[in-house]
């Protein structure tokens, strides 16, 4: 291991060794081609299959991919350290398939503390994991958000608030631009530090526009009006509710009301609706014995096929698939 290996270990290991997997994988070359700066693993069977790497841009920062699925339930906590992570993360039941690419990859972060308690991660078995992101030690933070123009804390607080929920286009494109490419050894550093600093980037204008821009450069009457149409979908999950109702709520244009939504939430009115609508399928899926056509229709489809389909492209498995491993036992 080089100089700049074992000061990027800290790193390498929160991303790897809080699987509590590389005890049961073998290290391999890297499948990349990217250079010396790279650890990878291949999970070995019995335990499971699948693959993890890991690529050191300099002292304190590093990109991580892992996708693997384990034969047997695991429960493991990941390791303490002072880091900051953000990046994709898609968990199936099963074995990866066609739809699979169909599932909504919203951005996750953690702030992770050396001081803090360490969280438990669950893994069933035979779940598919695929989780690829950004590392950062608090000098890359630093050193990011001078290039980006702002406070550290601006950075920071962006990266706590990305809990999955948050569509945020530009920067999942982004992301997976560097899961998908495959610079050469002596490119690869300037190739991947420059996608950071991109990631980095989408990330703090996001942050500054959805912190900034509701609450200063929105009008109080704007605010009221979103506000009013906030209200009436989360009472209104249980009927189809068209734009056109929404606007009459709000008072305002289409034109005007998409926009505000756009800025605000980083969607449409009705991709708002739709994704208000399948977490109250996924409270109901996991915590009743409803049929789905009674979820169906809580939920405002009138049928129980197009429920499922939705519910589908939204979550990449089906709502049967989805109770089975996540509800009542």
């Amino acid at each position: 291991m080089n100089q700049q290996d074992s000061r990027i270990r800290p790193t390498a290991s929160s991303l790897i060794e809080h699987l509590a997997l590389v005890t049961h994988a073998e290290p391999i070359a890297d499948p990349l081609g990217c250079g010396g700066a790279t650890v990878s693993w291949r999970i070995t069977a019995p335990y499971g299959h699948g693959t993890l790497w890991c690529f050191s841009i300099d002292d304190a920062t590093a990109l991580f991919s892992c996708d693997f699925a384990v034969a047997q339930a695991v429960r493991t906590s990941a390791r303490a350290l002072d880091c900051f992570l953000f990046g994709t993360c898609t968990r199936l039941p099963g074995p990866r398939t066609a739809t699979s690419n169909r599932v909504n990859r919203a951005p996750v972060g953690r702030v992770q503390q050396a001081c803090a308690p360490p969280p438990m991660i669950d893994i069933a078995a035979n779940e598919t994991v695929e989780t690829y992101g950004i590392a950062l030690l608090p000098p890359a933070v630093r050193k990011l958000s001078l290039a980006c123009h702002c406070d550290p804390l601006v950075l920071t607080s962006a990266i706590a608030a990305l809990d999955g929920t948050h569509a945020i286009p530009p920067l999942v494109k982004s992301l997976d631009e560097i899961r998908t490419a495959r610079p050469g050894a002596v490119a690869a550093p300037a190739f991947f530090g420059g996608k950071v600093l991109e990631c980095t980037a989408l990330l703090v204008d996001w942050q500054v526009a959805r912190t900034h821009y509701p609450n200063a450069a929105m009008s109080k009457a704007d605010r009221a009006a979103l506000a009013r149409v906030f209200d009436h979908m989360k009472v209104n999950l249980d009927r189809p509710v068209s734009t056109e109702e929404l606007c009459r709520i709000a008072c305002m244009s289409a034109t005007k009301l998409t926009g505000i939504f756009r800025r605000a939430e980083g969607k449409t009115p009705q991709e708002h609706l739709r994704d208000l609508r399948m977490d109250r399928a996924c409270k109901l899926l996991a915590t009743t014995d409803l049929t789905m056509a009674e979820i169906a229709a809580s939920i405002g489809y009138t049928r129980q096929s197009s429920f499922s389909e939705a519910f589908k492209s939204c979550q990449g498995i089906s709502p049967r698939e989805y109770r089975t491993l996540k509800g009542p036992q």
